[in-house]
């Protein structure tokens, strides 16, 4: 946690959550980003927005998204997107996609590297999209993997590493002191086998390689110590140190120190070698894949400025973890938004390819001006003399005074958040999170220090005991929501519009309330008011209370009697125009006619000969999910027809692809859908194909070309009618994009399928 020089761990001091939203399989947070547990002079204008989303299948989508909110010039260059991690215990071996799609082993997994071990610093471009940790691969034997610069040998490498001199030479062991070997405690600190562990002076550095590499040695992973002068050789479970100090090497090993010191006496050469294991089958074990991307966005977008790459490996002995990141080389102004999603994924490794490689398509980063996504939501903010709230959309608050409108993302005109902060009874709303709410002001420390977690309680608290806490409001223009609530200790409430809603009148109406929404439990009487009605109905009202003095003559109502006469009543006021036509009624005949009845009228519905009649047979607006297409992320809340959230996206040449339908009934088959394009050229575009049963290649039916079927940024209808050829009783459905740059994206929403009735 941040600060935790400087005695802040009751209570730790993290990044300060500024909102929450969890519901369902999604999960959003936003926090306010510090500095490291150091202190510094240097002010943290980045907020971070992260979501989790449950896509099923074992498939977490991570997005995440940092927002410059700082008022001057500043410059960030360096971003880990994210900084992660795994057991090295549970997933002691990484494998690598290459272009290809395809996982390689990448073995051994050496320590963290610093920026010269290019072989675990790799550029996405250079690989298939997604890097896979796995439990234990079955991997053939290797050589220890340390060299040295034959001209400077205090200089080690690792053999491998594309960065090292080309005067390298392989690191040689030898005997240097006879009788030297003994035992150690250290099997205790390490979990081995009791008495297990050994010391030994077979190491001469001038500088030291001190700490081994975690897992190389660790159960399962044998290491082989040969004598090559005699053969003689012993096993070690795990290498803690090669050469500590310089010069002494410390392992687990399954002879005695006194068989070491007969077996290896003075100037004895050694090899070293890792043992082949055994492992398990692709399908046969669990894996986990961090699903990154190729990095494409660097050429396809000059706001990105930089290349990403993964970084990774093992930590020493004492902790038993992995690191992985992957690194955003680029820049990020002040107004400026970095986004990116990223996909985790549970499986068996026999899987992970396919999985990895359809994932990758959905994969993205990018760095954009605030507004070029969308502003979101339009957030306005009310207040009184005491308290304030927000409304989201055209909501109003009764009684309370608009004080200011902003938005929930930023934006080119409202680029400052605004923060509601609390530090035991004090409160203040200010743009600036660093804020007291105390004093009103930002607090100054010796040598500039910035310690936002001390706030002070009251005047006797000059050491600032207090711990703040910050709200978002949304994002407003600079100064907009003052003078109206900046009051320090105005109180903001939740539900603030909610109350006021809720709240009945304290001085009742003298005139009936005109209500929208129908009555839950109706009147089982007429009512009775002492005003006129204002739009007299046009027809009988009916009650269910019979009339005191009833009428001599029949009512004339044009609604059906809800208990019909089971006799024809005669009227002794004969009709003053008879009908010259049949009457029509909504029931029908208790004694049908035995003939048929001609009617002059002619039908306004006429029936629709069989062979030509259209009936749906699915619909879906993807507000609850993909319906019948298959895979997974193929469905988003990006653009969405009115009324709705959720659309399926298709996006480079990916495909939108549905189960099997049985249209056995129909002769023709209709797809109505909407659809909505972004960021595509003239060109660009997308495809509907189709197969029947008993075919393997699907065939395009229809097309749509940016430029002469449709632009961006609109939503457009598009209809196809396939023919279903005779013999053909299932169909399957498949959307494909047509471009060639991962922000081509189509959105398709609001599909309808029918069948011609044959």
């Amino acid at each position: 946690y941040a600060y935790e020089s400087e005695g802040t761990k009751e209570p730790p001091f993290y990044n300060p959550k500024l909102a929450v939203n969890c519901e369902g399989n999604d999960c959003t947070i936003i926090n306010w980003g510090q500095q490291a547990h150091v202190p510094t002079p240097w002010d943290s204008p980045i907020m971070y927005y992260t979501r989790y989303r449950d896509c099923g299948n074992g498939v977490i989508q991570y997005d995440m998204a940092m927002y410059h909110f700082g008022v001057t010039q500043s410059t960030f260059t360096y971003f880990n997107t994210p900084w992660t991690g795994v057991r090295t215990s549970t997933f002691p071996q990484l494998m690598m996609s290459n272009t290809a799609g395809e996982l390689a082993d990448k073995y051994p997994l050496n320590n963290f590297p610093s920026d010269r071990n290019g072989d675990q610093l790799v550029n996405l471009e250079s690989m298939g999209g997604f890097t896979t940790f796995t439990e234990s691969l079955q991997i053939p034997q290797y050589d220890f993997p340390f060299c040295i610069d034959s001209t400077n040998p205090s200089n080690w490498y690792y053999c491998d590493d594309i960065n090292a001199p080309a005067t390298l030479e392989r690191f040689s062991f030898e005997v240097k002191e006879a009788n030297k070997a003994r035992a150690t405690g250290h099997w205790q600190t390490y979990g081995l086998a009791e008495g297990s562990t050994v010391k030994l002076r077979w190491c001469q550095l001038s500088s030291g390689m001190t700490q081994g590499n975690w897992g190389w040695g660790s159960p399962g992973r044998k290491v082989i110590i040969t004598n090559e002068n005699t053969g003689d050789a012993f096993e070690s479970d795990y290498i803690i140190h090669y050469c500590w100090t310089d010069n002494y090497t410390y392992m687990s090993a399954n002879e005695t120190a006194s068989w070491i010191n007969d077996k290896f006496p003075l100037g004895s050469s050694i090899t070293v070698a890792y043992q082949d294991t055994s492992g398990l089958s692709r399908d046969q074990q669990s894996a986990l894949t961090f699903v990154h991307g190729k990095g494409e966005e660097y050429y396809n977008s000059p706001s990105i400025y930089g290349k990403s790459r993964i970084r990774f490996g093992t930590t020493n002995a004492n902790r038993d973890g992995t690191v992985f990141t992957t690194n955003l080389l680029g820049f990020l102004n002040n107004e400026q938004v970095y986004h990116s999603r990223k996909f985790l994924v549970t499986d068996l490794l026999s899987n992970m390819e396919a999985t990895g490689q359809d994932l990758t398509d959905e994969a993205e980063e990018e760095v954009f001006s605030a507004g070029g996504r969308g502003t979101g939501e339009v957030v306005k903010l009310w207040a009184d003399a005491t308290s304030f709230g927000a409304s989201i959309g055209s909501e109003a608050c009764p009684e309370a005074v608009l004080a200011c409108e902003g938005n929930s993302a930023p934006s080119s005109t409202t680029p400052r958040p605004l923060f509601y902060i609390t530090c035991g009874s004090n409160m203040i709303v200010s743009h600036d999170p660093y804020t007291d709410p105390y004093s009103g002001t930002v607090p100054i420390y010796e040598n500039g220090i910035k310690r936002p977690y001390k706030c002070q309680l009251n005047e006797n608290d000059a050491g600032r005991s207090g711990r703040a806490q910050w709200k978002l409001l949304g994002f407003f223009p600079d100064g907009a929501c003052f003078p109206a609530i900046e009051s320090q200790n105005l109180e903001y409430v939740s539900d603030y519009c909610e109350q006021r809603l809720a709240t009945p009148s304290d001085i009742p109406s003298s005139r009936p309330s005109f209500s929208s929404s129908p009555s839950e439990s109706p009147s089982t009487i007429p009512s009775s008011s002492q005003f006129p009605s204002l739009s007299p109905t046009e027809t009988v009202t009916l009650s269910l209370v019979p009339s005191e003095s009833p009428s001599t003559i029949p009512s004339v109502s044009s609604f059906p009697s809800l208990s019909p006469s089971e006799t024809v009543t005669l009227s002794p006021v004969p009709s003053e125009n008879p009908s010259t036509v049949p009457s029509l009624s909504l029931f029908p005949s208790v004694s049908p006619s035995e003939t048929v009845t001609l009617s002059p009228v002619p039908s306004e519905s006429p029936s629709v000969p069989v062979g030509d009649a259209w009936e749906p047979f699915y619909g879906d607006d993807f507000e609850s999910g993909q319906g019948i297409f298959k895979g997974t992320n193929k469905r988003f809340n990006v653009v969405s027809m009115p009324g709705g959230d959720w659309s399926l996206r298709l996006r480079k040449t990916s495909t939108l692809k549905t189960e099997w339908i049985n249209i056995s009934a129909y002769s023709q088959v209709s797809i109505s859908f909407w659809y909505y394009a972004t960021k595509m050229e003239n060109g660009d575009g997308f495809l509907l194909t189709a197969r029947f049963n008993g075919e393997s290649s699907y065939t395009i039916f229809e097309d749509w070309e940016r430029g002469i079927d449709f632009n961006n940024n609109a939503w457009v209808e598009g209809t196809v009618i396939i023919d279903v050829p005779v013999g053909k009783t299932n169909i399957q459905l498949q959307f494909k994009g047509n471009s060639n740059a991962r922000n081509d994206k189509v959105y398709i929403d609001d599909v309808l399928f029918e069948g011609n009735l044959s």
